[in-house]
């Protein structure tokens, strides 16, 4: 399943600028794990949840299962919610969004 934000994502390789927000997050996200039934599980989240220019990476995962966008993906490199960590998720996402300069090494 296409992602629906897929032509804003690739706009972004032409942008003329980029603006990137980088946020540790902790959350509960709620789900029927049988949409056929009332009954509700808990996931528990933590990682990094980064915006270029307000598209929000990582991109869910389309749940068959569930017939639903999954929004519970994190980047969770080692060191947790360190400015070491926080550089590599936002590597990360720029190498999700097919960024042209995400490619080059410093």
């Amino acid at each position: 399943m296409q992602d629906p934000k897929q032509k804003e994502i690739d706009a972004l390789k032409t942008a003329p600028k980029i603006k990137i927000y980088a946020e540790f997050d902790h959350n509960s996200y709620a789900y029927r794990p049988d949409r056929y039934m009332d009954a509700y599980d808990t996931n528990e989240v933590s990682g990094w949840l980064i915006r270029i220019n307000g598209i929000k990476f990582p991109r869910p995962k389309y749940d068959y299962d569930v017939e639903d966008w999954d929004w519970s993906w994190r980047y969770t490199p080692k060191g947790g919610n360190s400015e070491e960590a926080k550089d590599k998720a936002i590597e990360n996402a720029m190498i999700d969004a097919k960024l042209p300069w995400s490619m080059l090494k410093k």
